[in-house]
């Protein structure tokens, strides 16, 4: 296992790959590379992406520490490129009370990619939606969300220095 405290309540349980030379094969990372997946504690549990396959072992092991006994309430699905979502239906698997958090162009891909069965799963959103469960509110505005993604990125930099 090994998480990072990004804030409170917030956790980094993505992985390491240090195998990788090129990426998209084509741009050098001489010290491989991170696959970045974040888990907000709440009232409910939001993880944001999964991570690709090379490191899925460690992920649901960070994800499970993470977690610490309690379920797994969204996935939110940012976008479908592999190293953000090819653990998906392990995911789905491994935590069947999970509701996927997707917009329409993303939902049509997993569907391409994973087969129907995830697609009863599916909260489907789009731009400027706010996600509000009990007393817990998790916006969905790029704008914030560039914005928190920026300060995760900075909180985690700061923590492998």
């Amino acid at each position: 296992e090994c998480t990072g405290r990004i804030a409170e309540g917030i956790f980094w349980v993505g992985g390491n790959d240090r195998r990788l030379n090129l990426f998209e094969n084509a741009f050098p990372i001489p010290h491989g590379i991170s696959y970045n997946a974040y888990l907000v504690l709440d009232e409910k549990t939001v993880l944001l992406d999964t991570v690709d396959k090379a490191v899925g072992g460690l992920f649901f092991e960070n994800l499970a520490a993470g977690l610490g006994g309690r379920p797994l309430d969204y996935v939110v699905v940012t976008h479908m490129e592999p190293d953000h979502c090819a653990t998906l239906r392990d995911l789905c698997r491994i935590h069947p009370e999970t509701s996927i958090i997707v917009n329409a162009k993303s939902a049509a891909m997993i569907e391409q990619f994973f087969g129907p069965e995830l697609k009863e799963r599916f909260l489907p959103v789009k731009e400027g939606d706010v996600l509000r469960e009990e007393e817990g509110r998790f916006s969905l505005d790029s704008e914030e969300t560039d914005k928190r993604r920026r300060e995760m990125k900075k909180k985690l930099m700061d923590l492998f220095e």
